[in-house]
């Protein structure tokens, strides 16, 4: 795996796009920073990105030739990051749909997948974000993030370390014969199944109950009318009560 390592850059993802467009990139890679200007997260908002407290990476990767890889990629990514936090830094994260994680109700890590297409391949980058001991945030994000832990110091080199077992895991999770197994540990460590949420439909609040995720990570919910649906893309709140 090739490993490029930035102490400031705009954003892991585009670092990745460009070298996509290369001539003969090598695959996978991955791009790692110590800090990121223009930090992106999902529905096109910035993700914070300060220097020293996180980490910012990048994996690109040719795209699965099997659509239900494609379809759970970011689900399998959010799997290998919470193993990687669980086992090498002991933090007990959760999953909240689609792909951030969780770490005493509030967001320590979002995950953001891009597609493009250069010299006919279909290229997937994804990039994740962990605040690893961020201590302070903007004031719109006080009450929604928090970090692993404000005490946890790890130097360049171990934050690569944590990088590229979460990128290995997400590989080999897509090496297998089945993704199952991987769904199954998605839905064990799910912090919405079983829970009342709300959701935007044409500007309004709908309101349901996640009841399951499908091994394409679409969320199973009973809307209050008693209809079934799976929703495949947009955001979700989890009432606290």
């Amino acid at each position: 795996m090739q490993i490029f390592r930035y102490d400031v850059t705009d954003s892991t993802n585009e670092e990745a796009r460009r070298y996509g467009c290369t001539e003969a990139p090598s695959l996978p890679a991955l791009f790692i920073a110590e800090s990121q200007t223009a930090g992106r997260g999902r529905m096109g908002r910035s993700f914070y990105s300060p220097g020293e407290t996180g980490l910012y990476a990048s994996l690109l990767i040719e795209a699965p030739d099997n659509a239900e890889r494609i379809l759970s990629l970011t689900a399998l990514a959010a799997v290998a990051a919470m193993q990687t936090l669980r086992e090498k830094l002991n933090k007990d994260v959760l999953i909240k749909w689609v792909n951030d994680l969780y770490l005493d109700g509030k967001k320590v890590a979002g995950i953001l997948a891009e597609s493009f297409v250069s010299g006919g391949r279909r290229l997937i980058v994804l990039g994740i974000g962990i605040n690893l001991s961020t201590a302070h945030f903007p004031d719109e994000l006080i009450y929604k993030a928090g970090s692993l832990s404000t005490d946890l110091k790890l130097d360049t080199d171990e934050k690569c370390a944590i990088a590229r077992d979460i990128s290995e895991r997400l590989i080999a999770f897509l090496e297998r014969d089945s993704i199952a197994d991987s769904m199954k540990l998605y839905r064990e460590r799910s912090c919405v199944i079983g829970r009342r949420i709300y959701f935007l439909r044409d500007g309004r609040e709908t309101y349901a109950t996640a009841t399951d995720v499908t091994d394409t990570g679409g969320l199973c919910v009973r809307l209050d009318s008693g209809e079934d649906e799976i929703l495949t893309s947009g955001e979700i709140s989890i009432f606290l009560n």
